[in-house]
């Protein structure tokens, strides 16, 4: 093997094994020499990819959510969790968990459904009045809250359900709706 092919596995192994040490307890249990031992690694190695568990944090949020977003913009729009395949439940308790933890993250969150909205509900930005912006944050922020304190925590498909439901409904359906009165759809 070559040494871009070890680097790119190491990034790699460094986080599934924060991933999988995440799923299996407490966040504040995951540091980063639990990461690296889980990892096959040692501190070094971990701090050449990562500035901090906060950067590796970042980095899985990243990895996990586009895989999510077409069933989490639809889910929200309809207000329905039953069209989120298992696979994407999963991945979005793991995001909840990372953005409960990590206050910065769960801002990055806000962001990138901010994004997803504007993105999958074919919202025009140019028509966005600053007012309307400040909606959409309210939005945002009041959606990853949410997540972070009931999804985190919904290890049952049927609390998931529920809760992922009262999201849609209150913040989802909110925002699609604000956007078709104000006219923002495309």
């Amino acid at each position: 093997m070559n040494k871009a092919h070890n680097r790119s596995s190491a990034k790699e192994r460094i986080i599934k094994a924060y991933l999988r040490l995440l799923t299996q307890g407490k966040h504040r249990k995951v540091t980063v020499s639990a990461v690296a031992k889980a990892a096959e690694c040692n501190r070094d190695t971990f701090y050449y990819y990562f500035a901090s568990i906060d950067a590796l944090a970042k980095c899985a949020l990243d990895e996990l959510a586009p895989a999510s977003v077409p069933h989490i913009a639809v889910a929200l729009a309809e207000g329905n969790a039953l069209t989120i395949p298992e696979q994407a439940k999963a991945r979005m308790r793991i995001i909840a968990k990372i953005a409960r933890a990590h206050p910065r993250i769960r801002k990055h969150l806000e962001g990138a459904l901010k994004n997803l909205w504007i993105t999958e509900l074919r919202i025009d930005p140019e028509k966005m009045e600053t007012a309307d912006e400040s909606v959409l944050d309210f939005m945002a922020a009041g959606t990853v809250g949410f997540v972070c304190e009931h999804l985190a925590g919904a290890d049952e498909d049927t609390a998931f359900d529920e809760s992922f439901s009262i999201i849609a409904r209150t913040f989802g359906k909110s925002a699609l709706s604000y956007a078709k009165e104000r006219g923002f759809l495309l």
